[in-house]
């Protein structure tokens, strides 16, 4: 039997992606391409719940990061008693306190830390979800322009080809093939935003996220000498591997 191997393949893209429209996306992996839609989705479930309503979550931040509830109840044009108010019900309704009352203002709790870090984590989704949707509205989404090597497993592609049209709805994607050198010379000069190619990548300009993993195998002849082998190392297939080139690029190159 010849030695366990994988292909593993990696998402590769620079290090952000502009859209015209403003949105910065960032495609680390195939499985994060519907992350902001499913986190959007439990964000407004689970925060506009009985415990924890939206607004809450834009109070609670903005007394973190003014550290006093006065100054924040001027940022949010309420008047302190009713945010204090606000505050003080929902350390009721979810049982501890989120803030503790000093001389100079407020401090935050080690659970109120918690609930800081996941609201504001949810506001900065609903920002960009409604972002995007407004740009898929308008038309401002250009195509992306995926390049991919013939060594990467269709299913995979098929998986990211449905997981950006849930994302992007009616928004184009253009595929390219080709050699990974090749490709990587056209995500250098820009002209595709990512490629999905096999690993080892490495370089500081590229976000390199593996995707997958695939068993590699080696076909030969039932009568060859290596058949009847009971294990067969890289080395004794090194000489006789062909690898082939995608017929794109040049021979000479």
């Amino acid at each position: 039997m010849a030695e366990s191997r994988e292909l593993k393949s990696a998402l590769l893209t620079k290090e952000v992606l502009s859209v015209e429209a403003g949105i910065e996306i960032d495609l680390r992996m195939v499985d994060s391409l519907l992350a902001l839609v499913h986190s959007l989705h439990a964000t407004e479930v689970n925060a506009m719940s009985d415990l924890v309503e939206f607004r809450h979550l834009k109070y609670i931040v903005a007394v973190a990061e003014a550290a006093n509830i006065t100054r924040a109840a001027e940022r949010l044009f309420l008047a302190q008693p009713s945010l204090s108010k606000q505050i003080k019900d929902l350390k009721d309704e979810i049982g501890f306190p989120i803030f503790i009352r000093t001389r100079e203002g407020v401090c935050i709790t080690a659970p109120g830390q918690m609930i800081i870090t996941y609201a504001q984590e949810a506001l900065l989704a609903r920002t960009k979800i409604i972002s995007m949707a407004r740009a898929v509205h308008r038309g401002e989404v250009p195509p992306f322009r995926l390049g991919f090597s013939s060594f990467i497993n269709p299913t995979l592609l098929q998986l990211f080809r449905g997981a950006y049209a849930n994302l992007f709805p009616d928004c184009s994607i253009h595929l390219s093939g080709g050699d990974p050198s090749h490709l990587l010379d056209r995500l250098e000069q820009g002209a595709l935003d990512g490629a999905l190619l096999p690993m080892l990548i490495d370089g500081p300009a590229w976000v390199v996220q593996q995707v997958s993993r695939d068993p590699l195998v080696v076909c030969m002849q039932k009568d060859d000498p290596l058949a009847r082998e009971p294990k067969v190392s890289l080395s004794d297939l090194a000489a006789r591997l062909k690898v082939f080139r995608d017929p794109a690029v040049r021979a000479d190159e």
